[in-house]
């Protein structure tokens, strides 16, 4: 039985320079009201009381929140050098 070593091109993938991650193409300008009403929707379903006076905002703050989780900023992933096994952080 023989082994093969990785093929060169796959050798050089692996140790080629990553460029930034730009996003997901998130929506630049998301509908917050018509989110806020889907989450009116979708809490009333669940049975939650949006009567209670703490309650009246949460489908404005679950459009928002999700809004803002959808919506990454670009970033430059690194890798730490330093790591190696058994090392700490």
């Amino acid at each position: 039985m023989t082994t093969t070593s990785p093929q060169p091109d796959a050798q050089a993938r692996r140790h080629r320079a990553r460029l930034p991650w730009t996003g997901t193409g998130a929506v630049i300008d998301p509908d917050l009201d018509r989110a806020a009403a889907g989450a009116r929707v979708l809490l009333e379903a669940l049975g939650v009381d949006l009567d209670n006076e703490s309650l009246a905002r949460t489908p404005e703050r679950m459009a928002s929140s999700l809004a803002e989780l959808m919506s990454p900023q670009p970033f430059q992933m690194t890798a730490r050098s330093s790591c190696r096994r058994g090392s700490e952080w």
